[in-house]
This record gives structure tokens, C-alpha cells and sequence, in this order.
């Protein structure tokens, strides 16, 4: 035997196991690196061709949605913006009995579409007294130095109050301290009106009646409202009718309609009204039987030195009623009115509308 040559049961050192598994291992096929990067660029293309589409298609839809959101928000700020400003042009309107609805719908719409909502005290004072517009030059919103410029010539000062103004809401004590001598009240709620009249008499003010006449209404039934409150409510200043062209007054019938009203209060009532008109009314609807009535001219005040214009049938006035609100704080809101003439001849000239 040749005892050079291994046996096949021979014991294997470690060293000889490593060196087998490692011409094993060489033995398999191989990943080459190329061919890896090859199959790894081949993955990548069919995720992107998949996934950028997808993401793109995402973003678009989201932009989209965005840009959807944002032309919504436009079109309903637009509406908004169109209910806000009908809003505002009812309510640029004077403030009448018959147009009170339309006004509070025009509040309630301006409040439900605008970003800051109305105080209640300027939703009260734009529903009753105060017409909403942005011009002091055509609002009768009048200044400080204005009212203390009526004054100073002599003047003796008065507010308007309406039913609404009940008793309980408006501090009468503190339009006496304030300079207001007297007050008229709109008639047509005579136990209201009476409320009033008792409580300022009790701080010291003067008080009248007024009655805004409508010429397609029933002339007795106003009438017997009117003399009604006279009756029913202490006074002692000169009851007024309220001419105004609004509401269908505007006709050709209103002088009569309106003269034999003014007439019967005279006459049945044994009292010298006031007529309560503006120029331009005036003028192209009533005439001159009305000058024998005194005059209780509407003409807004802008500055110390205005003079209110008088209607051709007058040559003077008793009354004018120049702001209707000012820029002192117990008459924000409150229709100013002034009597031509000192206190003592303010209660003369109520003394003298009594007739026999």
C-alpha cells in the first residue's frame, strides 16, 4: 500500500471543512452587482410609474377641493355683503309707524349677515327714531356746538318720543339735566302717552300731543283717536298734526283732506294746532290756508349759523325741528326739536292755543 495517499474514512481537520464549504459556496450561481442594481431600478420605475401618479392625483384633489372651498366662502361673503347693504338702504328711509316692520326685518337681516352685530340700543334707535345713513349731511345727525348754538340764541330745547319710549326705558330726569324743557309725544297709544306725560311732569318737563296725519285714511277715526289722547293725557302745550308726504300722502286731495282735520280739532276741540310740515312738502301740497296755524318747520341743522328755510305760505314759525340725533349723550338717538323762544314765552304759547 502507498502510504502517501489519503483514506477515504480519514479523519477532516477545520481547516479542511472551511475550505469545502467555501468551493461549495463557489460552486452556486452568483448575484452580480449590476444585475442587482438592474432588478432595483427596474422596482423603482414601476413604483414611481404607480405611486407619483397617485400622489399627484392627491394633491390635485386637494388643491381643488381648496380652491372649491374658498370660491364658497367668496360667493356666500358676496351674498352677506348684498343682504348687509339692502339691510342698509331699508333702514336709510325715515323711520315711520307703517314702515316698522320692514325695519326690524332689516335689522334682523344686517345683524344675521354682518360680521359685528347692532347694539341693542341702535337697533331701538334705528327702528324708531333714526334713519341709517352714513352722510351727517343728509342723516339730521347734528353736533355738539350746534345744539349749544341754538341755545345761545335763544332757543329753548325739546325732544320727540314715541310710545316705544315707554316710561321705564327713557330717563326723563336726565333730558331735563340735559337742557330739554319740553317733549312731544306721538298719540297713538293714548294710556302710554299719558305714562309719560305724568312722569315728566313730575321732573319739570312741558308736554305736548302730536298726530302724523295719513290722507288715505279714515279722517273720523283719527280724529277720535287724537282727541282721545287730548283728553286722556295732561298737556299744556299746542296739540300738532304731522304733514308728511310718505306713505301716499302725496296727493292732491291732502290739503283739504288735511285742513278740514286741523279745522275740526280748532273747532271741536277748542284748540289752535300746530302744522308740522317741511319746504318741500309744503309747498307742492298744502296752501295758503294753512298760514293762519303756527308753523313747526322740518329742517336739519349742519352748523352754528343755519336757518331753516320756511315753506312760501308761512312768514314765521313757532317750532323747528332741526336733528335727529346729537352729539350729546341724552340725545343720541332722540328727534331735537326747538321752540323759538325763551321758557316763560314757551308755556305763553301754550296757554294761547286754548280757545273758547
Amino acid at each position: 500500500m502507498n502510504d502517501s495517499a489519503p483514506q477515504e474514512n480519514e479523519a477532516r481537520t477545520p481547516k479542511d471543512e472551511v475550505d469545502a464549504k467555501g468551493k461549495e459556496l463557489e460552486s452556486k450561481p452568483k448575484w452580480k452587482s449590476e444585475d442587482f442594481k438592474n432588478i432595483a431600478l427596474g422596482v423603482a420605475g414601476v413604483i414611481s410609474s404607480v405611486c407619483i401618479p397617485l400622489l399627484g392625483l392627491h394633491y390635485t384633489n386637494q388643491q381643488s377641493a381648496r380652491e372649491s372651498e374658498r370660491t364658497s366662502q367668496q360667493k356666500a361673503q358676496e351674498v352677506a355683503k348684498g343682504f348687509v347693504e339692502l339691510g342698509v338702504k331699508i333702514l336709510s328711509d325715515r323711520p315711520t309707524e307703517d314702515n316698522q316692520p320692514l325695519r326690524k326685518w332689516a335689522i334682523d337681516l344686517i345683524n344675521q349677515n354682518a360680521t359685528i352685530k347692532l347694539p341693542r340700543d341702535a337697533e331701538n334707535a334705528l327702528l324708531h327714531n333714526v334713519p341709517l345713513v352714513s352722510d351727517s349731511a343728509t342723516s339730521g345727525i347734528t353736533s355738539k356746538s350746534v345744539v349749544d348754538s341754538i341755545i345761545n340764541r335763544g332757543y329753548t330745547l325739546g325732544v320727540v318720543l314715541t310710545p316705544f319710549d315707554r316710561a321705564s326705558s327713557v330717563s326723563l330726569k336726565t333730558l331735563k339735566e340735559s337742557g330739554i324743557e319740553f317733549i312731544y309725544i306721538k298719540d297713538n297709544n293714548p294710556s302710554v302717552a299719558a305714562e309719560l306725560a305724568n312722569e315728566a311732569s313730575k321732573v319739570g318737563l312741558h308736554v305736548g300731543l302730536y298726530h302724523f296725519f295719513w290722507a288715505q285714511r279714515d279722517a273720523d277715526a283719527q280724529f277720535k283717536l287724537f282727541m282721545s289722547s287730548i283728553n286722556s293725557v295732561s298737556t299744556d302745550l299746542p296739540p300738532v298734526v304731522d304733514c308728511e308726504g310718505v306713505a301716499g300722502n302725496a296727493t292732491k286731495e291732502f290739503a283739504n283732506r288735511a285742513l278740514d282735520f286741523i279745522a275740526r280739532i280748532a273747532q271741536e276741540g277748542h284748540l289752535r294746532p300746530v302744522v308740522y310740515v317741511d319746504k318741500g312738502f309744503a309747498d307742492e301740497y298744502l296752501d295758503a290756508r294753512f298760514s293762519k296755524y303756527p308753523l313747526w318747520i322740518a329742517k336739519m341743522s349742519y352748523d352754528e349759523k343755519t336757518e331753516p328755510t320756511l315753506p312760501k305760505w308761512w312768514t314765521s314759525y313757532a317750532l323747528w325741528h332741526f336733528a335727529v340725533s346729537a352729539g350729546v349723550p341724552a340725545l343720541q338717538g332722540r328727534n331735537v326739536i326747538a321752540f323759538k323762544g325763551s321758557l316763560p314765552e314757551l308755556i305763553a304759547f301754550g296757554r294761547s292755543s286754548k280757545q273758547p
